[in-house]
């Protein structure tokens, strides 16, 4: 039984220890949807209107550098459409992310920048989910999150419940 529990035990040091993620690039491939959870007041001059804000569609890629195993430093771009009205923002970000575990682990990550188009404004996103290794340098994502968005000329955040899948190589 003893030789049992220790075979186990090295076992599962030798997995973890071999599938960390290794340093250098590193990119990543993001899709998802986002649940408005906040109303808006929209002022164009002295016109004053509050709002729901729609639901959201995303899609991102940001490219950079795993600086030891568990730090990622990057930066990104992506397309956000916006249900109501048709609306289109273009988000340009920096993208910080940590990894805890092995083949399949957590992380948590944040995206913060500016989106310009149709809404313009600062943005910071923060997430947490699992990663599921399919190899050495590549991997499955999926995460929720929150998006807090300022936008211009509106009297309020825009605020969303993000749910997401991705790849990472």
């Amino acid at each position: 039984m003893k030789k049992t529990i220790l075979m186990a035990f090295f076992c599962i040091i030798a997995v973890c220890a071999n599938a960390q993620i290794e340093t250098g690039y590193r990119g990543f491939v993001d899709a998802g949807y986002g649940i408005s959870i906040s109303k808006v007041t929209f002022t164009y001059g002295s016109y004053s209107d509050e709002a729901d804000i729609s639901n959201q569609a995303f899609l991102t890629t940001s490219h950079g550098y795993q600086l030891m195993p568990h730090l990622f430093v990057g930066a990104g771009a992506g397309v956000t459409y916006y249900h109501e009205g048709s609306t289109v923002a273009f988000p340009v970000f920096g993208h910080i992310r940590t990894d805890f575990g092995s083949r399949l682990g957590f992380f948590a990550e944040a995206k913060g920048g500016y989106t310009i188009k149709d809404i313009n404004g600062a943005f910071i996103a923060p997430t947490v989910g699992i990663r599921y290794g399919l190899t050495d340098r590549l991997g499955l994502n999926f995460g929720v999150g929150y998006l807090a968005q300022k936008m211009e000329d509106i009297d309020g955040t825009l605020g969303a419940i993000n749910i997401k899948i991705g790849i990472d190589f």
